[in-house]
């Protein structure tokens, strides 16, 4: 695991993964209808290198 992996997170660093997400890949959480589908579309256009590179916290979806 990578040091960012290790780090306990907060709200606020769940606020700034998704503005990273939507400036990076274009997918904006708010307009998605549920949290299923925002995570579907945004783990589709990951490849195997940025999967693997995932927070703690999702590798369940792996």
């Amino acid at each position: 695991m990578n040091e960012t992996q290790q780090k306990p997170r907060s709200l606020a660093s769940f606020t700034s993964m998704f503005e990273e997400i939507r400036n990076n890949y274009g997918i904006d959480i708010l307009k998605y209808d549920s949290f299923e589908n925002f995570m579907i579309a945004f783990f589709s256009l990951l490849n195997k290198e940025e999967l693997d590179s995932l927070p703690q916290e999702l590798v369940f979806f792996e």
